[in-house]
């Protein structure tokens, strides 16, 4: 049997015409693009890096360039759609050198000057918001007013590459306030107006006279005009999946679960509005490339600004599951004053899980197996100051003793102190919150589930963690000991949660000591157990007499 050949797979294409030209599998979004284009005139859209929005942009300059036969088969191509040639304005700040803000206003020059002589126009050398100004006013005189179509993709990359400046970004930002600053006046001549970023930090300040831009970002209407729904994904890849299935020798359904589990899960506006949620088009396009379930987002698509402030903040896992927001907080990010969720949900790291009605919340988590990893690895190396495969050891041991259930008192408290050893003494937590969030993050990081702060009728467990049957329900305590952790779920029947749905629950009670900066009492109570087994680490015992003999003196 002769295997029919796959359809190439667009990675690293953004250009739509090249992407159709040269045959490569293209979902189609043209509906949703249509309906932008019909229904309004001027829009801003925000979407993390790696999620299309180039291509999005592509797909609209072949649109309004006429290039119809590009289109072939599409459902704009059987549609009303008005096939007519407009005059385009077309920009990438991603293309657009930006070492200084001088720099930047060179090039944006250039840039027009390219296109006003792809037109036969010539433009005096004045300031980019001039040159756009006469552009715009020359083209309209050519073909007509109402006729120009700008569309502007990542017009934050070089704001975005100097976050860690403040004067850097205000600097950039007023070479882009007077850049778009012309178009205020000029909504006459302009049939389509189209930018993307990553982020809408600078919305106010860079694009306060545009009060006619629609923001799309939180839009139900374009929630999936980027990424790809688990439709989408099965009509457009059944080749790529039947080869998936000969591989891993899986059914189609186990298969399309765990591919589900690892890239699907994005959503940008309200829950109850979204129609499906999304995949990032990045990560699928190379899992199916590679046939292995990797993290491809990180490595390719995360902006330094988020790294940056990974190193200077400090965490819990508080800022990463159940985390509470608005979505005017969502939309808005100060560059003087970055905002923690802000920033890891317009990079990606975070996405909208729920909404919570009683306090008109927006209640935000990691949206799948592969960010989560992403973001457990990135955080563990500058935690650590390690390269993360160096710490992953450390993460795997801890983590093998509750898939392979081979969890003990001793087992656990060796994986424990081995893992808090890779802490440099100058950031060791300093809290209970900061054990719980190595914790959360070793785990994290070996893909095993794992729920903080888990909410039941009495309270709220630190740390469950779930394999198979079991359900370990975990109290951490940097004060007292391990057995009034362990007294605390007994007294709080914390693992009724758990035994009610027919589980086996393993109960542990954790104490770290803060001086010794590791983990020194654990006490262990198996169902079935009538005594619970407890270990004390002898650091305990070398600290006290430590402070005693101080005492002493």
């Amino acid at each position: 049997m002769i295997q029919k050949k796959l359809q190439k797979l667009p990675i690293g294409i953004q250009t739509f015409e090249k992407l159709r030209t040269k045959n490569y599998l293209y979902v189609d979004k043209t509906k949703d693009i249509y309906e932008l284009a019909t229904t309004g005139e001027a829009y801003f859209l925000s979407r993390p890096r790696r999620f299309g929005k180039s291509l999005l942009c592509s797909t609209l300059e072949a649109l309004f360039d006429n290039k119809k036969k590009c289109f072939e088969g599409t459902w704009i191509a059987s549609s009303d759609w008005e096939w007519k040639q407009y005059p385009i304005i077309s920009l990438s700040f991603a293309r657009i050198k930006h070492a200084t803000p001088k720099d930047l206003i060179e090039n944006i020059k250039k840039q027009l000057n390219t296109i006003a002589k792809k037109y036969n126009l010539e433009l005096e050398q004045a300031t980019p918001g001039g040159m756009l100004d006469s552009l715009i006013i020359l083209l309209a005189e050519k073909y007509g007013d109402g006729s120009v179509v700008m569309i502007v993709d990542e017009y934050d990359k070089p704001l975005i590459n100097n976050l860690k400046d403040p004067k850097e970004v205000d600097a950039y930002r007023k070479v882009l306030k007077e850049f778009y600053s012309s178009l205020k006046d000029l909504d006459n001549e302009m049939h389509f107006l189209f930018i993307t970023g990553v982020s809408k930090f600078s919305m106010v300040s860079i694009f306060s006279d545009l009060n006619h831009l629609e923001p799309l970002s939180l839009s139900p209407n374009v929630a999936t005009i980027c990424g790809y729904t688990q439709t989408e994904l099965e009509d457009n890849f059944e080749e790529h999946l039947a080869k998936a299935e000969q591989k891993f020798g899986y059914t189609r359904k186990q298969l399309l679960a765990e591919i589900k589990q690892w890239y699907n899960g994005y959503c940008f506006t309200q829950p109850a509005d979204a129609p499906e949620r999304v995949y990032n088009p990045f990560s699928i396009l190379n899992f199916f490339k590679t046939l292995q379930f990797r993290n491809y987002w990180f490595t390719s698509g995360t902006p330094s600004f988020a790294l940056e402030y990974f190193k200077n903040h400090d965490f819990s896992v508080a800022d990463f599951e159940q985390v509470g927001s608005s979505d005017i907080d969502l939309e808005a990010l100060d560059p003087k004053s970055l905002d923690l969720t802000t920033v890891l949900y317009q990079t990606g790291y975070l996405t909208i899980q729920s909404w919570d009605q009683n306090n008109d919340n927006l209640v935000l988590g990691f949206p799948n197996r592969e960010v989560a990893r992403s973001c457990a690895e990135g955080l563990m190396k500058f935690v650590t100051g390690k390269n993360s495969s160096y710490v992953r050891k450390f993460a795997i041991e801890l983590g093998a003793l509750f898939t392979q259930d081979t969890v003990t008192a001793e087992n656990l408290m060796g994986a424990l102190i081995k893992l808090c050893a890779q802490i440099p003494s100058p950031i060791s937590p300093e809290r209970e919150r900061g054990y719980q969030f190595l914790f959360w993050l070793a785990l994290e990081l070996t893909g095993i589930n794992v729920f903080v702060e888990d909410p039941t009728a009495k309270g709220r467990i630190d740390i469950t963690i779930i394999v198979g049957n079991k359900a370990y329900v975990i109290e951490l305590k940097i004060r007292d000991s391990a057995t009034a952790a362990l007294q605390q779920i007994e007294k709080t029947t914390y693992a009724e949660k758990y035994t009610t749905q027919g589980k086996q629950v393993v109960k542990i009670g954790i104490l770290f000591n803060i001086d010794a900066k590791t983990v020194t009492e654990i006490s262990l109570l198996e169902a079935g157990m009538t005594q619970p087994s407890l270990l004390i680490n002898a650091v305990e015992i070398i600290t006290a007499k430590r402070k005693t003999a101080l005492k002493k003196k």
